[in-house]
């Protein structure tokens, strides 16, 4: 019997990604973006109704974590108010609901990686308003999965990777914070993932509901990652050789506080659903090992 997945966000690098993952051959997945305003619940519940999914996956979500604090309204409305919608429109259908969320549900202050049962303790109106995304689906009795993962990285032009590959093209100062701790998760590895889950979900049932973590492995600083890229980077030929100047988050004050250590234990989602993230640098090298064959054809 055939199934279908509605994916919000079309434009997200993770939607991205999505459309050029292996979806079995049973389940037919539709892309929407901005064309429907999700913060508008008639339109949602009318577009879920016509499409009757099976699965809704929303990879939409406000994620500018500085500006959030000067723009809380705007954060809730894309990371509560629209999953509202999205959750009130599944109930309607009987679609399973498969949310991203975030390491900034934490505070941070953990040695240890954090597991789905530590409490969480948002520290930033992003961190908030995405944990009061995850805890509306469950409060509207949607059967969800909400995968919680951290630093997503792809080809796309507004991936951290990205932003790192243009300053050293340019020779502009790089520099990381050795002070906090982050897991770099590859867009591709996440969809995925989310995919199998999607291929999983009638057989591991209500059991795989609730939240995950799926994020790369192991954690590192924000600084090994820079220095992971621009390394690999110049091995490849996609920029110059640059040093990495090691700093610390002090010295970078932001808006928006950031966990200090945001790794996540992934052992449920591999428990549950059979599924393991892959090492952030073998992600990274297939990723940079893309950009290099894209650059190769454009030129």
């Amino acid at each position: 019997m055939s199934r279908t997945a509605l994916v919000l966000g079309k434009g997200s690098q993770l939607a991205r990604e999505l459309a050029n993952a292996p979806w079995p051959w049973d389940v037919t997945p539709f892309y929407v973006g901005r064309e429907i305003d999700i913060e508008n619940q008639d339109l949602v519940i009318s577009l879920v109704r016509s499409l009757n999914p099976n699965v809704i996956v929303n990879t939409a979500a406000y994620t500018a974590v500085d500006k959030a604090e000067s723009e809380p309204d705007a954060a809730f409305a894309a990371n509560f108010e629209a999953v509202v919608n999205i959750g009130k429109a599944a109930s309607i259908v009987g679609a399973t609901v498969i949310h991203i969320s975030t390491d900034y549900v934490f505070d941070g202050v953990s040695d240890a990686p954090y597991t789905e049962t530590d409490a969480v303790n948002p520290q930033s109106v992003y961190g908030r308003s995405k944990r009061a995304g995850e805890t509306v689906l469950g409060a509207l009795g949607v059967p969800h999965v909400v995968l919680r993962t951290s630093t997503i990285f792809s080809p796309y032009e507004r991936s951290l990777l990205n932003r790192v590959l243009v300053r050293q093209r340019l020779r502009h100062d790089l520099a990381g914070v050795t002070d906090r701790h982050i897991c770099p998760t590859s867009a591709t590895d996440l969809a995925n993932a989310i995919v199998a889950v999607t291929a999983a979900l009638p057989r591991v049932g209500t059991v795989g509901h609730g939240i995950f973590h799926f994020a790369g492995q192991p954690a590192t600083s924000v600084f090994d990652f820079i220095a992971a890229v621009v390394e690999r980077a110049a091995q490849l030929g996609l920029a110059l050789p640059q040093r990495v100047r090691p700093t610390v988050a002090a010295e970078w004050p932001a808006a928006a506080p950031r966990p200090r250590n945001g790794a996540l234990d992934c052992t449920k989602m591999e428990r549950i659903w059979g599924i393991r993230p892959q090492p952030w640098r073998a992600a990274l090298d297939a990723c940079l090992q893309r950009m290099t064959k894209q650059t190769t054809v454009a030129a």
